[in-house]
């Protein structure tokens, strides 16, 4: 019952999410399932590939630095496994045909959350209690970013690579300020403030400049 509640809790908001977008008409049953299934693969792939790049820390210097654990092992593999999760939900909705709910915007808001939930569902586990925190930390990080990163799924390379790149920097440094406690937690709250505003930022000029097409279009 415990585990129960807690996935309710730490889901609450995808399940609100996509809510919203389905009764405005920006997103299909369809994709919500394969958003939700696709993080679910993308959290599992992660926390594969951290491990597996973990265990080489003895044997290699650096990789056990704390600089590279937040930059590299957490922010880049996270940002580029929620990419790749992107990319298949767009690719996947595109082989049925182009529909107005096709949009990156929307779908890397719904994989983005959904990554979170997932990672944060595997944190209340291991560590009960930290549940509640992450709720307003890293769901809100994770969203923003994995807006941010989106744009590297447009037309557009450079700017869209670009803001993949800021997306893994202030990921990073999220994480790399983790390791201070909670006197970090200032400046965390500023990096998710800045992400956002980064965020918004690139949906502007994307919307502006007519770049958010669908992937396979």
């Amino acid at each position: 019952m415990a585990v129960f509640i807690l996935f309710l809790a730490v889901f609450f908001p995808v399940f609100l999410i996509i809510a919203v977008l389905r009764s405005r008409n920006l997103m299909s049953l369809s994709r919500g399932i394969g958003g939700v299934l696709a993080a679910l693969a993308m959290v599992a792939a992660a926390s594969l590939l951290q491990s597996a790049l973990s265990s080489f820390g003895p044997a290699v210097s650096g990789i056990s630095s704390p600089f590279f654990r937040a930059f590299i092992t957490a922010s880049f593999i996270e940002e580029t496994c929620k990419l790749f999760g992107l990319y298949v939900v767009l690719r996947a909705s595109g082989s049925r045909g182009r529909r107005r709910d096709e949009n990156p915007w929307t779908a890397a808001l719904l994989v983005s959350s959904s990554f979170a939930a997932f990672e944060t569902l595997a944190y209340g586990l291991l560590y009960p209690g930290v549940e509640l925190i992450r709720l307003f930390t890293a769901l809100p990080l994770h969203i923003a970013c994995g807006l941010l990163a989106s744009r590297a799924l447009s037309p557009g390379k450079t700017p869209g690579l670009l803001c993949f790149a800021a997306a893994v920097s202030i990921h990073g440094a999220y994480s790399f300020a983790a390791g201070f406690g909670r006197a970090a937690l200032a400046f965390q709250l500023f990096l998710i403030m800045l992400a956002w505003l980064a965020a918004f930022r690139a949906r502007r000029v994307s919307a502006s400049g007519g770049l958010d097409r669908e992937i396979g279009e």
